[in-house]
């Protein structure tokens, strides 16, 4: 795919993130250990939802009531019981919006068919080889509405791989470091050929951008990037 990015925007980016990184760190958010189900529910619901105040108490409460969720089988099975798709999505996470369980339950289908014919203790090992072997723009065979490349790769990352969603904050970042806006699949295509020459983490410095952005902590890429901007505070 081409990409509307020049070897200068790469030397500003590798710039500004070498300044950077003392603060990447790996996320000590609680859904990168909860069981997939409900990481599956986190990344579903937090498309176009604020995540601190909407989605992570929502997904909290969840877990809590049911703790012996483990395998995506039984996630289908607890939307089923429900009269509808809808119903359960306003009765176990206090949101009602029929599109978002319907992305939900076509993510949870697409999932099960991955790990298909697996083991229930094998399943979590097997969606991380998927995940780690897709590329970013295999979403477009997925054909789920309201689904489309910054979902995928959050899912991706919810799954094991090391990789980027180059959500609004993201594209925020690369924007001010290179002086010019930039697309998902420029900020995505910077980020990680910046990450490889750096030799960080790409999951890493997605989830510190996001972390610093998204709580109102802007991070200090130094004067790489003019005036200091990287876009306003939003949801995932």
């Amino acid at each position: 795919m081409k990409h509307n990015v020049t070897e200068a925007d790469l030397a500003r980016l590798t710039a500004a993130l070498e300044n950077l990184r003392p603060q990447i760190k790996p996320s000590q958010d609680p859904v990168w250990s909860m069981a997939i189900p409900f990481r599956v529910v986190d990344c579903v619901l937090s498309l176009g939802l604020r995540y601190d105040s909407v989605v992570a108490p929502r997904v909290q409460t969840f877990q809590r009531a049911h703790p012996d969720l483990t395998t995506l089988a039984q996630l289908q099975a607890l939307i089923q019981r429900h009269p509808t798709p809808a119903l359960f999505l306003a009765a176990e996470l206090r949101l009602r919006n029929a599109r978002r369980t319907e992305t939900l339950g076509r993510v949870v289908e697409f999932l099960l068919s991955i790990a298909k014919g697996t083991a229930e203790d094998e399943q979590a090992a097997s969606l991380r080889r998927w995940a780690e072997q897709a590329g970013p723009h295999d979403h477009r065979a997925l054909g789920i509405r309201g689904f489309a490349l910054v979902g995928f790769q959050y899912l991706r990352m919810l799954l094991g791989a090391s990789t980027i969603k180059p959500d609004r904050h993201l594209q925020g970042f690369v924007a001010g470091a290179v002086g010019h806006r930039v697309t998902e699949e420029d900020a995505l295509h910077l980020l990680e050929t910046a990450c490889a020459a750096l030799g960080l983490s790409p999951k890493d410095l997605d989830t510190s951008i996001w972390e610093m952005k998204a709580r109102s902590q802007k991070p200090q890429a130094g004067r790489t990037c003019p005036n200091g901007h990287y876009g306003p505070g939003r949801a995932r």
